[in-house]
């Protein structure tokens, strides 16, 4: 079996795929420049199978009236 088994869609829009929850080590060793490891758990989730397009956030945006945080606020942070 495929380990993320596709979602029927409840909606318009990309097929999902659903990722099973399972727990795993984050972070690195000091060579990474991380600060450690942890163990972290996730429940099972779904995530499209395709990047969302520009047309496709604008349509959201339309049907939705939703506000980004840019939009709202009047500013953002720009991550390089």
């Amino acid at each position: 079996a495929a380990w993320a088994e596709p979602v029927k869609p409840k909606r318009k829009g990309p097929t999902q795929r659903k990722i099973p929850g399972r727990t795993f080590t984050m972070g690195g060793d000091e060579l990474s420049g991380a600060p450690g490891t942890k163990q972290v758990s996730l429940e099972a989730y779904s995530i499209d199978e395709t990047p969302v397009t520009n047309a496709q956030f604008r349509e959201f945006v339309k049907e939705t009236k939703y506000r980004t945080d840019a939009e709202k606020y009047g500013w953002s942070f720009v991550l390089n």
